[in-house]
C-alpha cells in the first residue's frame, strides 16, 4: 500500500526557526493512520526528534483527528544525499513513539515522548497491514 500523502511538511522549530520534514502517511481501512516522519537533508532547523510531540500534534490536527488513531514512526536516513529516496533502507534508523499524554489517553496534547527502535521489517508490516 502507498501513502496517500508524500510531501515536504514545513513548521517553525524552537526559536521560530524555518524546519521541514518528510511526511509519509499511510491510511489502513478501519485501523490507525500511520505517519512517518522522516528527517532530510536541507532541513536546517529544530530535527523531527527533538520536535516529536509538536509534530505529532499540528499532524494529528491537520489529518482532522482520525477517529481510529494515529502511530508515530520517525525515519532517520543514515546517508543523507541531496537526492530524495522514494524508499526507506535497511541502515536507516526508524522509531515508534509512544505519546503516554495524547488525544487517545483523553489529553489533547501529545508529550512525554517514549522512542522503541523499530526494524524496516516491523515499518513494513505495518505499512502493510490491512
Amino acid at each position: 500500500m502507498g501513502p496517500i500523502l508524500d510531501d515536504v511538511f514545513r513548521y517553525r522549530g524552537f526559536c521560530g526557526n524555518a524546519a521541514e520534514c518528510r511526511l509519509r502517511v499511510y491510511q489502513r481501512q478501519g485501523k490507525a493512520v500511520i505517519v512517518v516522519a522522516s528527517e532530510t537533508y536541507t532541513n536546517r532547523g529544530s530535527s523531527v526528534v527533538s520536535m516529536a510531540s509538536r509534530l505529532a500534534r499540528w499532524v494529528w490536527q491537520m489529518l482532522e483527528r482520525p477517529a481510529d488513531g494515529m502511530i508515530w514512526i520517525e525515519h532517520i536516513p543514515q546517508l543523507c544525499s541531496s537526492e530524495d529516496r522514494e524508499g526507506f533502507s535497511d541502515v536507516d534508523t526508524f522509531s515508534r513513539v509512544f505519546f503516554p499524554k495524547s488525544p487517545e489517553n483523553g489529553t489533547e496534547i501529545f508529550a512525554d515522548p517514549v522512542w522503541t527502535v523499530l526494524s524496516l521489517e516491523e515499518l513494513n508490516l505495518l505499512v502493510r497491514q490491512d
